[in-house]
């Protein structure tokens, strides 16, 4: 979507528009190396206003689906669907901090699993 006055790269853009501000609106951009930020999303009530943690509610909803385990981000046709940067990034970043001889689905699973117990505490 292009934005007036935002030459911004990104590969993911939040919109938030506000119906008294119009066109005017809020943008959220981020990488696939980023988490996806928080964002203020404006309710019914003209001053009530919520801040929205997607990257919480996706991780959960990854991690609670077992996509861990049922994607393997080492084959071919998943592999296709990211950039070459971004995968070769991805796959350097695990690499650096599993044990090799660790499945990738199983270590992001036991990752994730591991940080949405330090978000409840």
């Amino acid at each position: 979507m292009a934005m007036k006055g935002y030459g911004l790269i990104t590969d993911y853009r939040i919109v938030v528009s506000q119906c008294d501000r119009r066109p005017k609106a809020d943008l959220y951009a981020f990488t696939m190396r980023e988490p996806i930020p928080e964002f203020l999303l404006p309710l019914k009530e003209p001053l009530e206003v919520i801040t929205v943690n997607l990257q919480s509610i996706v991780s959960g909803v990854y991690s609670r689906g077992g996509y861990a385990i049922r994607i393997d981000y080492r084959h071919m046709s998943t592999r296709k669907q990211m950039s070459v940067t971004v995968e070769q990034w991805v796959l350097d970043a695990i690499d650096r901090v599993k044990h090799h001889e660790q499945p990738y689905g199983a270590w992001v699973r036991e990752f994730l699993e591991a940080w949405a117990e330090s978000q409840v505490t």
